[in-house]
C-alpha cells in the first residue's frame, strides 16, 4: 500500500481506546506494507490485515505504545 498522502488508502480519526482493542492499523504504518488477504473498499484494517515491517522504528515505537 502506498501510505499516506497516496491513492489507496485513507484514514478517519478514532479514539486510542478503540484503536488498541480492534488493533487497528495507524494510518502511519501503512506505507509499504502488504496484505494478508482481500480487503473490500472502505474496510478497516487491523494489524493482522498486513505483512508488517517489525524492525522498523515506527512499528517499534506503536509496539512499545501498546505494551506500556
Amino acid at each position: 500500500m502506498d501510505g499516506e498522502g497516496g491513492w489507496t488508502v485513507y484514514a478517519r480519526a478514532t479514539s486510542a481506546k478503540a484503536s488498541k482493542a480492534d488493533a487497528l492499523l495507524p494510518i502511519g504504518l501503512a506505507h509499504g506494507v502488504t496484505l494478508t488477504r482481500d480487503v473490500a473498499a472502505g474496510e478497516v484494517l487491523r494489524m493482522a490485515d498486513v505483512h508488517l515491517n517489525d524492525t522498523s522504528a515506527g512499528a517499534q515505537f506503536h509496539r512499545a505504545m501498546l505494551s506500556g
